[in-house]
């Protein structure tokens, strides 16, 4: 089921030098998202139309492409996207597929406040929020220079949160000033910028006024940050009543919070018509092992692992099996390897060669696993596909030996699961975010 949004928002208004509006152009554009509109809340809610709930911090290839195959809003972070991540993102160009990417400004700052047993996350500081971990200028440039190329291959599909410092208005605003044509380019792309609106002394209203007076326009999606209670929901109907925005972001707010349901509805009493996304991290939600065999046909009743750890589980088995049967489908594709150089996974072929996978410090395991005489090992270290051919103590050849076969057969598994790192988290992440109608 897709999700179709029409976004009506104000151009760019230029000022003379006397302050006057110069120019006003207001325009109305179709942003088409082809996601699966999902209940927010509970499962067996009606879905909210008009509301992207971005899994913010999927930032691995396979949990990529594991979203988007199961029609999930993707969300990643900026200092964690590597080359194999990236190109998995460019690769949605032209799939309707929305991408929300957060520039990672939250792990810039502490926030230092009272624990509910009155204790403080760092004792050393003051009450409040600490930058503890600042953002150099060349790790801004470096995190909008991955925005500008992605903007370039996806255009309307992306969602980019632009600079600012979490907690802090006033150097929010100089950031924003520093790095304004850099945002405004983005703009032209075709991506969809976000302007945090921060607290501080100024409200929340006039901060917005101050960034729009900043970039020079208007044209953004408001960012509201919402987690750990950052804006309390007065605050932002406050917001909103005053400034009437086309559009909204919820930052660190899920469609699965149990408060999610009521400050939407807040949301859209405030600005009737108003455009909705939010994000969460979603695949550390759904990420826990406690007990459990992670074997998908055992009923053990200590098994607590949450659904994309069994997910993970299940897919660990079944790539490990279609490899140990030689399925022709299957290839290796670990991180940072390109595509289109896979490496084919078939167990009758590479068990007897081993010198095309088996690593020297697996060569070191697998001997010790078998046993071998310090002689042998270093026979099987230097020729291990000569070695196996070779006789052992019992007359047999070495690759029928019961103790190699069961070491070489281990390693072979720990290469597999090593070689299939994307293909199990897309799988996984695909059968843990597929929409499963509860009425059905």
């Amino acid at each position: 089921m897709g999700l179709f949004s029409t976004v009506t928002v104000t151009g760019h208004r230029r000022r003379t030098k006397t302050g006057k509006v110069a120019q006003v152009r207001r325009h109305t554009r179709t942003i088409r998202h082809d996601v699966v509109q999902r209940p927010l809340g509970r499962p067996d809610r009606e879905p909210w139309t008009g509301v992207i709930d971005f899994a913010s911090g999927s930032n691995h290839a396979g949990e990529i492409r594991g979203l988007h195959e199961a029609g999930h809003p993707i969300g990643v972070a900026a200092p964690e996207v590597f080359p194999a991540a990236e190109r998995a993102l460019t690769g949605l160009a032209g799939r309707h597929h929305p991408v929300f990417i957060d520039s990672g400004a939250y792990s810039e700052v502490t926030f230092n406040f009272p624990n509910k047993k009155g204790k403080l996350k760092r004792p050393d500081l003051s009450i409040g929020i600490h930058v503890t971990s600042p953002i150099s200028e060349a790790q801004w440039d470096k995190r909008l220079d991955l925005y500008e190329r992605l903007a370039l291959s996806l255009g309307d599909q992306l969602y980019v949160v632009g600079p600012d410092m979490v907690g802090h208005q006033t150097e929010t605003l100089e950031r924003v000033g520093k790095y304004r044509d850099r945002v405004r380019r983005l703009g032209e792309l075709g991506a969809n910028v976000m302007m945090p609106v921060q607290k501080g002394a100024l409200s929340m209203a006039e901060f917005d006024r101050q960034i729009e007076e900043t970039l020079g326009h208007g044209d953004f999606i408001r960012a509201i940050p919402m987690k750990k209670d950052a804006t309390s929901v007065s605050e932002l109907v406050d917001f909103l009543r005053d400034r009437q925005p086309d559009r909204v972001h919820l930052l660190g707010l899920g469609g699965s919070n149990r408060t999610a349901e009521r400050i939407l509805q807040a949301v859209k009493d405030a600005v009737p018509g108003v455009i909705v996304s939010m994000d969460s991290t979603k695949i550390t939600a759904k990420s826990a092992r406690s007990g459990g065999t992670g074997h998908p046909d055992s009923n053990d009743p200590t098994d607590k692992r949450r659904p994309l750890t069994v997910a993970s589980d299940e897919a660990k088995i079944a790539i490990w099996q279609e490899a140990h049967l030689g399925a022709r489908d299957l290839h290796a594709q670990p991180d940072g390897v390109s595509e289109d150089r896979p490496i084919a996974l078939d167990y009758t072929d590479a068990i007897g060669e081993p010198s095309t996978w088996l690593s020297d410090d697996e060569a070191v395991t697998v001997s010790d696993g078998a046993n071998l005489s310090a002689e042998d090992a270093a026979d099987f270290h230097d020729d291990p596909d000569g070695f196996l051919q070779g006789e052992a103590p019992n007359g047999m050849p070495w690759y029928m030996d019961p103790g190699m076969e069961e070491s070489l057969d281990a390693a072979w598994a720990r290469f597999v699961d090593s070689q299939t790192v994307v293909e199990k988290k897309r799988r996984s992440v695909r059968s843990t975010f597929m929409h499963k109608d509860p009425t059905t």
